[in-house]
């Protein structure tokens, strides 16, 4: 009897093994194919940041062209406008430069309108503040405009 339980015992350990073994494969199986998932995502992500890269790289180059196009735009207006001022300074006459009629810059534009209804307006007796916001323009507008058409504000 005593060889019986001594081999029912064993029987039992050895079934308990092969149950604790299986269940230890199912788990390493699990446990690799999750593995090899999240490699996979990782790889997913791993190309997609490549992407990102490489068209941030692209952009950041795009970017310094524009910006060294607009610095030597600057640097050319800049020039011009050095040019410009020496002109102005190297002026030969002595008495002070007398501005163009505005009609003769501005032909084609609104701005012949503009000054018939500032000169009608100022015609009535209205004034500088009044013929601005009745023509919705800054008072700075209407002076100069009269200025410029040779009538001095009043």
């Amino acid at each position: 009897m005593e060889k019986y339980l001594f081999a029912l015992f064993i029987f039992m350990l050895a079934l308990m093994l092969a149950v604790i073994n299986h269940k230890f494969k199912k788990s390493r199986s699990d446990t690799e194919e999750l593995i090899n998932e999240k490699e996979k995502r990782l790889l997913k992500l791993y190309s997609g940041l490549e992407e990102i890269i490489g068209s941030t790289e692209e952009y950041i180059e795009e970017a310094k062209k524009e910006i060294e196009n607009n610095r030597e735009l600057c640097q050319s207006i800049a020039g011009k406008t050095a040019l410009a001022l020496e002109g102005v300074g190297k002026s030969d006459s002595s008495e002070p430069a007398k501005p163009e009629k505005p009609s003769e810059n501005l032909a084609g534009t609104g701005y012949e309108q503009t000054l018939q209804k500032v000169m009608q307006l100022k015609s009535t007796g209205s004034d500088e503040e009044t013929i601005a916001r009745q023509l919705m323009l800054s008072k700075g507008e209407v002076s100069l405009i009269l200025k410029l058409s040779g009538h001095a504000a009043n």
